[in-house]
């Protein structure tokens, strides 16, 4: 697996505080993959992709208290495909204010989930933007020669 540069910078700020950490990004460029290995080694995680009509349906129309009694027990919560989930801005929020629970969301439809969560989590939030891999990355993984030789080919066909 290549290693994302972004990784070092979500591990550092889930050490920080219990603030929902949003991971932005065009379909196809890791953020599930990214968010597996960095809770791998992690225990107490609920995982949820809202694509679930099940996720869905716990979002639907929730209050504090069944989010407290649902939650209880888990560190994080990471939610995938968030912009699935109508006004997901203000049900985060409510979590993020009752629950001791750390949010992790992804979604790649970046401006549309950033629109919603925006006004709804401001100074409860960290956001972070997911890109295509890098050449560094790439260059960390398999070696700067083997990358200079390959470098034509990738930059046709990616």
């Amino acid at each position: 697996m290549i290693k994302r540069h972004l990784e070092n910078n979500i591990q550092k700020k889930l050490q920080k505080s219990k603030r929902a950490i949003l991971l932005f990004g065009a379909r196809r460029v890791g953020k599930t993959t990214l968010m597996e290995n960095l809770f791998s080694d992690k225990d107490k995680v609920l995982w949820m992709n809202a694509d679930d009509t099940s996720t869905l349906n716990f979002f639907y129309n929730p209050n504090s208290e069944l989010l407290q009694k649902s939650l209880s027990g888990y560190n994080y919560l990471i939610v995938d495909e968030a912009q699935q989930i109508e006004d997901v801005g203000r049900k985060f929020k409510l979590i993020t204010d009752r629950v001791d629970i750390q949010i992790l969301a992804t979604g790649s439809s970046s401006f549309e989930l950033a629109n919603k969560l925006n006004e709804s989590l401001t100074g409860r939030k960290w956001d972070f933007q997911m890109y295509p891999l890098s050449f560094s990355e790439l260059e960390s993984h398999f070696g700067l020669f083997k990358e200079k030789q390959i470098l034509p080919h990738r930059l046709i066909y990616g």
